[in-house]
């Protein structure tokens, strides 16, 4: 098979929401990681992670970071729609139904380290108490640098 069939690259928005039953996203997460080698994550700001621990387990997510089957791709700049969003983000005043305008919205000062930084610390503050310190330091330690120190 072909290289860039043996991994997927996209966002799991399913996993950002809370629903009744999180156990829910479980059967879509593995039959994504069952169709690909890899699957690469793209998640912004590191939401998907909270759920996929809670829903697999600290130690679980982290076997599957490290063995290479679940990366994460974490990039702060976003492409968004803003052709019906007017004067504030444009300057310029809104386009008509069925038009379309986009802008990229870049990750303020360009600094990526800070970027970062601060999801790390949204996804520790998420996860206290649920996960205990000490684990989670453990855990960030065992993590690839492919996962961004998580």
């Amino acid at each position: 098979m072909d290289q860039s069939q043996d991994r997927l690259i996209a966002p799991f928005p399913e996993l950002t929401q809370e629903p009744e039953t999180p156990n829910s996203h479980v059967p879509a997460l593995l039959r994504r990681l069952l169709l690909f080698d890899t699957y690469i994550l793209q998640t912004i700001r590191f939401t998907e992670f909270v759920p996929l621990v809670r829903i697999l387990g600290v130690s679980h997510v982290t076997a599957l970071l490290n063995s290479g089957s679940l990366q994460l791709e974490l990039d702060p700049n976003q492409i968004v729609s803003s052709g019906q969003s007017g004067e504030p983000v444009r300057n310029k005043p809104s386009l008509p139904l069925g038009s379309f305008a986009f802008s990229l919205i870049v990750v303020q000062g360009g600094n990526y380290n800070t970027y970062l930084h601060r999801c790390i610390q949204d996804v520790r503050r998420n996860l206290y108490g649920y996960v205990s310190e000490v684990d989670l330091m453990k855990r960030e330690r065992d993590l690839p640098s492919t996962a961004a120190s998580l």
